[in-house]
């Protein structure tokens, strides 16, 4: 894959620019020669200068506002300002130069290449002050057919933590880009950069109507969207949709949720949940297994023990310890149009699934432990669990 994304780079940058300028001729390994008037820049560089509050105090700004600028007058910015002699930024993307990108070139915005790498490149530098200057970016080619077509190599293919193989792995929770099964709908949903140890998200949908390319961007403050199938109940298209939320550190929450589609708009369908399942979902508290192991350990530690009073001790524990256990997870059941998967902090994956086929729901059961040694924290998984949707409501 890495070696597919670097002959990509090849192939995009050498319609980048052929002019060639004395000795340049003789490096070997560029895929293009840089113009005279150009300046090349490491990428890493590049990044770290044009979020920088030093370069904006040099104009009219106190900070890069991305509510007002849109890339094309940040690059432009940034280049009157560091290289006011240079027409031509290339932004270097290996050590040896080897691979360059025109980012002052005009735009191209037939040519999915272009698109990916521009994206790329302009997410890589989303932080907090430019973060709606991204978005921009990705709502102006949203617009073109391509994108719903034709697939981003580049910025489809950088998953954070989750991904091994691409040139950019830029944010803790990465960029999940994918189409519904029935082809429908494109669903881009990315970490926007802007977080601290929780994280924030953005989610469009992108789709067809009336022969047009449309989007709708979807309320700020939701999860990411990871996952989405489909199913057909009694005629009607239903999708159902597994999401992510990293509230801080160890602690994440997974999101079901079943959904229609209609205009890029989401319609909730809570009635395919069975009834009470927020709080049958995890095993949580497993008393009789627990008044085991407690008889057995005050037995071992004070021999010769009423049996009575052992009894007793053991169950004013056993009534201390669930009403603790289920105290954490009593404080996640406050949705209504989703099912929460939480980690209850416990840094553990839940990893929720859902079979299309059959309609079930299927993820790792959660029990509480009081903290065993090697645990993040009072939960550990115990196994996987499943239910079934409910189809006769």
């Amino acid at each position: 894959m890495t070696n597919y994304l670097l002959l990509l780079f090849a192939l995009l940058f050498a319609g980048c620019g052929n002019q060639s300028c004395g000795n340049q001729k003789q490096k070997r390994h560029l895929q293009h020669q840089t113009p005279c008037d150009s300046v090349i820049i490491p990428i890493q560089s590049f990044i770290k200068e044009v979020t920088e509050s030093s370069l904006w105090r040099k104009g009219a700004y106190n900070e890069p506002d991305s509510t007002y600028l849109d890339w094309r007058q940040i690059i432009e910015y940034y280049r009157a300002s560091n290289y006011p002699k240079s027409k031509h930024l290339f932004l270097s993307l290996d050590e040896d130069d080897s691979f360059k990108f025109n980012i002052t070139q005009p735009p191209r915005p037939s040519d999915i290449h272009y698109i990916d790498t521009m994206l790329m490149l302009t997410y890589s530098c989303s932080s907090h002050q430019l973060a709606a200057a991204f978005n921009r970016e990705l709502e102006k080619y949203l617009s073109q057919p391509i994108t719903f077509q034709e697939t981003l190599p580049l910025f489809e293919n950088s998953q954070g933590e989750n991904d091994t193989v691409t040139l950019f792995n830029l944010s803790p929770d990465g960029i999940f880009v994918m189409k519904t099964p029935d082809k429908k709908y494109k669903i881009y949903s990315y970490d926007d950069n802007t977080g601290g140890t929780g994280r924030n998200y953005c989610t469009y949908i992108q789709y067809l109507k009336n022969g047009k390319t449309e989007w709708r961007k979807l309320p700020d403050g939701l999860p990411q969207i990871r996952k989405i199938y489909a199913f057909k109940h009694q005629g009607f298209t239903y999708y159902a949709i597994i999401s992510f939320q990293r509230n801080f550190g160890c602690s994440w929450t997974e999101f079901f949720n079943i959904v229609t589609l209609e205009d890029g708009e989401i319609i909730p369908h809570p009635e395919f949940y069975p009834h009470d399942i927020q709080n049958r979902l995890y095993t949580i508290y497993d008393r009789e297994t627990r008044r085991k192991e407690l008889t057995e350990h005050i037995i071992k530690e004070c021999l010769g023990a009423n049996e009575q009073n052992v009894a007793d001790v053991v169950e004013e524990c056993l009534n201390e310890e669930e009403a603790i256990a289920r105290a954490n997870i009593d404080e996640e059941k406050n949705h209504t149009h989703s099912i929460l998967f939480p980690n209850l902090q416990s840094g553990i994956d839940i990893d929720v699934d859902f079979d299309p086929k059959n309609l079930s729901v299927s993820y790792n059961d959660v029990i509480y432990t009081g903290g065993e040694e090697g645990q993040y924290g009072l939960y550990k998984t115990i196994g996987r669990k499943r239910f079934q949707l409910n189809t006769k409501h």
